[in-house]
């Protein structure tokens, strides 16, 4: 008879090889047992499975289950996943998905959403919405309606869900074997697309834009024509071949199978106007965007760039130096090129990270460059960290440099920097969004142990511990506060 408390002894099992007895009874829930797990090994995020492989519901007994005394059950770690956007996070795990930071962009989700959000397979993020796609193909959305974060009108048409991508304030989804469009949110920002477009390989978007490459290589682009929605008949002709795109707020730059670029879109924010027929004869392997310039890797390892020169526009000061370039990261308004042989080239605005002139000397061995909005931290073979760039969004990282040893992760909101140690342990410096004042994470420092994963707002950052706790520090309107969500987050 079901429910009777029948003493049972189950045999957990951790991919590991670390095993444990412990004493149940058959009427104990699945989600039970799996918390008693969680404490003893000092494990979060575990899925349980049968000894036959079998997931085990959470919400069901174990004798519902079909789990017997002297059962072996295993334990499997499944790391979370965080999405971002500007000021709200969405962590997603096995068992579902918790919001938090400011509710207009997103932070907070009605119930009957909440309770759907299950089995996600990806979250995407326009600037105030949120877009989830579960693994039956159907889409969960999320924030504020006019930024994508109501899809209701559409449920019956947004099926079997490939791949979604955002602009600023909309989304655009790849659905079915056609791999047809469906898009919605702000129509100012490519909401709305009239286009019958099938054979859909890839989506890129600008702040107000997307473009689609086709499987032939032609390119199909809509929304605000100011931000490369629209589009001349003769560059239509040349969207040819297309292999990859790129972009910045405004404009879009198109790779094709030679290597030569075209652009489009808003001249300001890129669309190379006097440079294109340079561009037509290039041999580019990748593109990097600022704000609102370009700047492309060559296939012998050399850069060109274009767009506004405060933005990075113009490498001419450093053309020399630029040579085996394999990566480019950009702050808003300038560009650092990483080379083979571990140094770091910098161009654009001084103030956002163009000038390292001062740490030049320190940039040696470097293997992976970092940006908040207005400065980079590169992080050294030795495992130190080299910053520089505006002091108040993380260029001057003097008062933490004793602690920024053994860095193996670098995260960054728009004006803070925070690394992740070996060790497990983290290091903040850099200004609160909202305060001009030093970011701080002393108030959360004793749980900022054991952390394996870190994901940032504008104005916030979150860190998941292997212990399974999510923890949040920064402006709270940008979720830096979890505490009304922690129930929830510990039921995952």
């Amino acid at each position: 008879q079901s429910g009777h408390i029948w003493p049972m002894e189950v045999s957990v099992c951790l991919a590991s090889g670390r095993t444990w007895k412990v004493q149940t009874d058959a009427s104990s829930t699945v989600q039970c047992l799996k918390l008693e797990i969680q404490e003893h090994f000092s494990q979060g995020f575990l899925r349980l499975t049968s000894s036959t492989g079998r997931l085990l519901e959470p919400e069901r007994s174990l004798e519902e289950e079909g789990v017997k005394d002297g059962d072996v059950v295993t334990a499997v770690v499944q790391i979370p996943r965080i999405a971002a956007n500007s000021s709200a996070f969405a962590l997603c795990a096995f068992r579902g998905v918790v919001v938090w930071g400011d509710a207009n962009y997103g932070g907070a989700i009605d119930d009957d959403a909440w309770r759907q959000l299950r089995n996600v397979r990806q979250i995407q993020a326009t600037e105030k919405a949120f877009a989830a796609i579960l693994a039956d193909g159907r889409v969960l959305t999320w924030g504020h309606a006019s930024y994508g974060g109501d899809s209701s009108f559409l449920q019956e048409d947004l099926v079997d869900v490939k791949q979604i991508q955002a602009s600023a304030g909309a989304f655009a989804a790849i659905l079915g074997p056609s791999r047809s469009v469906l898009a919605w949110g702000n129509r100012m920002m490519g909401g709305e697309c009239e286009l019958q477009l099938t054979k859909v390989k890839a989506i890129q978007s600008t702040d107000s834009a997307f473009a689609a490459i086709l499987d032939d290589g032609r390119v199909i682009p809509w929304g605000s024509s100011f931000g490369g929605g629209g589009i001349s008949r003769s560059i239509q002709e040349q969207l040819q071949g297309v292999e990859q795109i790129q972009s910045t707020r405004q404009a879009f730059a198109a790779i094709r199978a030679d290597g030569s670029i075209v652009t489009w879109g808003n001249e300001h924010y890129g669309a190379s106007g006097e440079m294109a027929e340079q561009l037509a004869h290039e041999e580019i392997r990748e593109i990097a965007a600022s704000f609102r310039s370009f700047a492309a890797i060559r296939r012998d390892g050399s850069v060109v760039t274009w767009g506004p020169a405060e933005c990075g526009g113009d490498c001419q000061a450093v053309q020399d130096q630029l040579r085996d370039v394999q990566k480019i990261q950009s702050t808003w308004q300038a560009f650092a090129a990483l080379r083979a042989d571990g140094r770091v080239v910098t161009w654009g605005d001084p103030q956002s990270g163009g000038d390292s002139s001062e740490v030049q000397e320190e940039l040696v061995d470097v293997q992976e460059i970092q940006s908040s909005s207005r400065a980079f931290a590169a992080l050294r073979a030795d495992a130190r960290v080299v910053t520089w760039g505006h002091p108040e969004c993380g260029g001057n990282s003097s008062r933490v440099l004793e602690r920024l040893t053994d860095v193996v992760q670098i995260q960054a909101t728009a004006r803070a920097f925070a690394a992740m140690r070996a060790d497990g342990t983290v290091v903040t410096w850099g200004v609160a969004w909202e305060y001009d004042s030093d970011v701080d994470s002393s108030e959360v420092q004793h749980l900022l142990h054991d952390v394996m994963a870190l994901q940032a707002t504008d104005g916030a950052f979150a860190a998941v511990t292997t212990r399974g706790e999510v923890v949040s520090w920064g402006s709270s309107e940008d979720g830096g506060d979890n505490s009304s969500v922690q129930e929830q987050l510990q039921s995952l």
